[in-house]
């Protein structure tokens, strides 16, 4: 329950610093199954490609295999996966 619980709160870090970004270039978000890829095409469409492939790839292995399939984790594996969810947070902060 820690490592979902842990995954989760990670990629919502992601999601939020994505939308803030976007809310200050006056976008929000498509709603629903869409948003995922609204968040990661406004990241491509501002040259920040990085931060895009990082959420790709975060939303799949934080939010997808660890939080909603129940994926087990190694605890090192969940550490680097959070530490690239702050990194992306970091870049994303700078669009």
């Amino acid at each position: 329950m820690r490592v979902r619980d842990a995954a989760e709160k990670a990629w919502n870090a992601v999601v939020q610093a994505t939308d803030h970004a976007m809310g200050a270039h006056g976008r929000v978000p498509l709603p629903g199954r869409e948003a995922h890829e609204s968040r990661r095409s406004f990241l491509e469409q501002v040259g920040r490609r990085d931060p895009a492939r990082d959420y790709a790839y975060l939303a799949e292995r934080l939010h997808g295999d660890a939080f909603y399939a129940g994926a087990s984790l190694p605890p090192g594996d969940l550490r680097r996966l959070i530490d690239e969810a702050r990194d992306t947070v970091d870049k994303v902060a700078g669009v």
